[in-house]
């Protein structure tokens, strides 16, 4: 896949099993007993914080 000579058939399997090796070492890092899992809801009021300081700064300044 890395070199142009590749025959699509090669880049294919190339790929395929990168790609493999990527969702295993993910699998592997989310069941690993030192993962850490943030909670769904902590994690929407993090977004809601952050969209919501975004916002305040695209709003025009209003003269005192």
């Amino acid at each position: 896949m890395d070199t142009p000579e590749a025959k699509p058939a090669e880049a294919e399997e190339s790929y395929d099993a990168w790609f493999r090796r990527k969702v295993q070492e993910a699998l592997d890092i989310a069941e690993s007993p030192d993962a850490v899992w943030i909670p769904h809801e902590e994690v929407e009021r993090d977004w809601a914080a952050q969209r919501a300081e975004i916002l305040s700064l695209m709003q025009p300044k209003r003269a005192k």
